[in-house]
């Protein structure tokens, strides 16, 4: 987060639609704040700076803070870790010793654990920042109930795919080739997806089969396919794309 929200800044103000900060307190506030230090939620100078200028919680605040720390908690601690428990279970057996069974039941409990654990991070940093008066924004929207990968990535890790629209997506679309030039133009939005969660193949992989179906949708055959099937159907082929990602 803090060197995505770096480079938001820098070209913000390069393009002018920021004044520079000349308060370094401030600046060092919005890139060091510790409730989003780790994880997120991404934010903008621009949407952090007048609350920045008028810090205050009241009442209602902290307890909307507290509350929402409160689901963090429990999605983190009581649900995610015990769940986890499961997962690295089947993750340490012998490959030989792997059945199907156990493979699936790896996969779903691992779905839920990463899930839960970073939703409820969010939560957390939300919460915290909330209770001493700034709002973040939602990161997490219930993912798994997501009609296509596109729907997915509206839903998971949002302030994530906002930037990537905002910095890297938009401005190659500018220059966009002129065949399969949005298609070629997500895939590396997800190729880069892919490495910042990891500099690893794995994470690559993993980039662009999300990229590959998002490019698919984003065809004319793609988007007439998705209003065809019904919503049953197009949830279980998200959640089949999804899962099959987890396991990279």
């Amino acid at each position: 987060p803090i060197s995505f929200q770096s480079i938001s800044y820098i070209i913000d103000v390069f393009k002018n639609q920021i004044p520079h900060e000349k308060n370094p307190i401030k600046f060092i506030t919005y890139t060091l704040y510790f409730p989003k230090l780790i994880s997120g939620p991404i934010v903008n100078y621009k949407n952090i700076n007048k609350q920045l200028q008028v810090l205050g919680a009241g009442v209602d605040d902290i307890a909307a803070g507290l509350r929402r720390i409160l689901v963090g908690i429990i999605k983190r601690i009581l649900i995610a870790n015990q769940v986890g428990i499961v997962a690295n279970a089947v993750f340490n057996m012998p490959q030989s010793g792997i059945t199907p069974k156990y493979a699936w039941l790896g996969l779903l409990a691992y779905s839920i654990q990463i899930y839960l654990d970073f939703s409820g991070y969010s939560d957390i940093a939300i919460g915290l920042a909330r209770v001493m008066g700034i709002k973040l924004p939602e990161n997490f929207n219930y993912p798994y109930i997501a009609q296509s990968i596109t729907d997915f990535w509206r839903r998971w890790h949002i302030t994530l795919s906002i930037w990537f629209r905002e910095y890297i997506f938009f401005p190659l679309e500018r220059k966009r080739f002129k065949f399969f030039g949005r298609q070629m133009n997500i895939l590396i939005v997800f190729l880069l997806t892919g490495l910042w969660h990891g500099f690893n193949f794995n994470f690559i992989i993993w980039g662009l089969i999300h990229g590959v179906f998002i490019a698919f949708e984003s065809t004319d055959g793609g988007r007439k396919w998705l209003n065809k099937i019904s919503r049953p159907i197009r949830h279980i082929y998200t959640l089949v794309i999804v899962l099959t990602g987890w396991v990279f």
